[in-house]
């Protein structure tokens, strides 16, 4: 068994406006994130990477400030 995923409607870096909000309502210092992009096939999906899966399992995110 197997499918495919719809196809992407918006990929490529994220905007620095974005990209704040998010690393705002993670907590996230902005010179830890060493990637970022839009995954976006439907949902409105983005991507940032981080060093360590360390500091992701340790987020607390705020989501009232996004």
């Amino acid at each position: 068994m197997s499918f495919a995923a719809p196809p992407l409607v918006r990929d490529g870096a994220l905007d620095d406006a974005y990209l704040n909000r998010i690393v705002t309502a993670f907590g996230i210092r902005r010179d830890r994130v060493i990637g970022h992009q839009w995954v976006d096939n439907g949902p409105g999906w983005a991507v940032v990477r981080l060093p360590t899966a360390e500091e992701v399992l340790a987020l607390e995110p705020d989501l009232s400030s996004s």
